[in-house]
């Protein structure tokens, strides 16, 4: 597979958003000029497939890998950079982003010039989330997620999908078998050197996301699997620690004075330590299995947009 010298390579994922993508690309154009090379990942969109006029009228190179079936947001991006990473040059940088304008293209020379100028020191930088125009429920329960995710997992996931890559660091995470589960928490999960650029989430420039509430739950818990050694290990000392307070506890109980009440926290922690032990178990048996792995035989056709001739006017 031949690609482009340009040094600046985009990625996304893109399902039946063609007016928002229309607008996206125009963007990325007036922010990165027509240096840059766009990779989009149709996820088998039966109504609104992405074509080539949509980068053409945009002025920019690219291409399309369409799939023969719908394989979800997390899959298509783990293909799109299973398919690019081997193929990177050392010069080049890759940006990971959505393609509905949520991920404001305003952000990427900020992105690209933080990686830039760490000289090699770090190997992405991602989009650390700032300020997001939602309303309270939806905050709150993302509170309450990160809150989750923190007490499992012992890390702090503040980023999505939004990051730049540098060619070393894009060939290390394709290689990472959690990749086509959940992207963010297989790059915190690696040993890569992360520099963080707080970015505000931006409004979709077009529709209706198609996300919603259960797939979003869906989502959040697919990053606690990428940590599922980690998630077990925690509820096996925490099973042990309420075990052995109830041990204390019950001898306790033996005494005169304040026995009811230590009776009421031996009996307590036994529950807790119980329900540790159960979830445990059924951890154990729901995160046994093998994650999923992208496959390139998914690509049932490949389009190439070239760069417009020197001359030619771009479209209004």
């Amino acid at each position: 597979m031949l690609l482009p010298t340009a040094k600046t390579l985009v990625l996304m994922p893109y399902y039946e958003d063609t007016r928002a993508c229309q607008l996206l690309l125009q963007a990325l154009r007036a922010q990165l000029g027509p240096d840059c090379f766009v990779l989009f990942v149709d996820d088998c969109s039966p109504q609104q497939p992405l074509t080539a006029s949509a980068l053409a009228d945009a002025g920019l190179p690219g291409r399309i890998l369409r799939l023969r079936r719908n394989a979800g947001h997390q899959q298509a991006l783990a293909l799109g950079l299973q398919y690019l990473a081997p193929h990177l040059q050392p010069q080049q940088q890759l940006v990971l982003m959505d393609s509905d304008g949520e991920d404001a293209p305003e952000a990427i020379p900020g992105l690209l010039a933080q990686l830039s100028q760490s000289a090699g020191a770090i190997d992405a930088v991602v989009a650390a989330r700032g300020r997001r125009r939602e309303r309270w429920t939806f905050v709150a329960c993302y509170r309450a997620y990160q809150l989750l995710f923190r007490l499992s997992t012992g890390r702090v996931l503040d980023f999505g999908n939004f990051m730049v890559l540098s060619a070393s660091g894009a060939q290390a995470l394709a290689a990472r078998p959690s990749l086509p589960v959940h992207m963010a928490a297989s790059l915190l999960a690696s040993d890569l050197r992360l520099g963080r650029h707080t970015v505000d989430r931006a409004q979709r420039y077009a529709g209706v996301s198609k996300m919603n509430l259960s797939a979003l739950v869906g989502h959040g818990l697919r990053a606690i699997r990428v940590f599922k050694t980690r998630v077990l290990q925690r509820l096996r000392h925490a099973a042990l620690l309420l075990a052995g307070l109830a041990a204390v506890l019950a001898w306790l109980s033996t005494g005169q004075s304040g026995s009811g009440m230590a009776l009421f926290g031996f009996w307590g922690c036994s529950a807790l330590a119980l329900l540790c032990v159960l979830l445990y178990g059924l951890l154990a048996w729901k995160l046994a299995s093998s994650y999923p792995q992208p496959d390139m035989a998914m690509v049932a056709a490949t389009i190439d947009v070239p760069a417009p001739a020197a001359g030619q006017r771009r479209p209004e």
